[in-house]
């Protein structure tokens, strides 16, 4: 636990809360940026209940401290110091892409297939940028519960009256221009939200510890 800065800490439930608010910033402002280019618009549900939005928080933490166990947790780190970075990072970013494409679903929806296998490793870098820089899973595990929180509670498309914000006449693809077009916005803005947690050096970053412990 402590090898994976899961010891309980001030600083690692203000990396906890900073995963959480910084994963439901990212996902609104990305969505902005799609509807900049696809012209749709942000309606606000207002006669949403807020009890299942608070309780759905609750009950997404479970599967994603999972994941991140999986994927990020000591396989992760171990497998770092028999190699390297950046074998590590292929080796789980394709595990964690298979998990969520290996789908009978998505296997029958080509362009939701290419989404996840393109997208889904790019989260991967996301949490593990978080968790190098960190030194702390608590800080990937915010962002995954943010991200994942936002996409189900928050932001939504067409008339889902399980969100707060709806996106309305969402795109519809007739062409593979706008989808490339939509992947790589969404791609493209999350590998510069790792590259901005890479490179922050601010507090509480700033004092993590210059490598796991053994």
């Amino acid at each position: 636990m402590r090898a994976l800065g899961l010891n309980i800490t001030i600083r690692h439930f203000l990396f906890l809360a900073l995963g959480l608010v910084l994963g439901i910033a990212a996902l609104g402002l990305e969505t902005y940026l799609r509807t900049l280019y696809t012209g749709e618009h942000w309606n606000i549900h207002f006669a949403i209940a807020s009890a299942p939005v608070w309780k759905a928080l609750y009950f997404i933490l479970p599967s994603v401290i999972v994941e991140e166990l999986m994927f990020r947790g000591y396989l992760f780190t171990k497998t770092i110091e028999v190699t390297n970075v950046v074998t590590a990072n292929l080796v789980f970013s394709l595990l964690f892409m298979l998990v969520h494409v290996l789908d009978k679903d998505v296997l029958q929806n080509r362009g939701q297939l290419i989404f996840l296998a393109v997208s889904i490793p790019v989260g991967h870098l996301l949490f593990a940028t978080a968790l190098l820089k960190s030194k702390t899973l608590f800080f990937p595990i915010g962002l995954h519960w943010g991200n994942n929180w936002a996409s189900s509670c928050l932001i939504g498309y067409g008339k889902n009256e399980n969100v707060i914000f709806q996106i309305s006449h969402p795109q519809v693809f007739t062409s593979w221009t706008p989808f490339i077009i939509l992947l790589l916005i969404f791609n493209i803005f999350f590998l510069l939200v790792s590259l901005l947690i890479w490179k922050w050096g601010g507090s509480p970053l700033r004092k993590a510890p210059a490598k796991f412990p053994a």
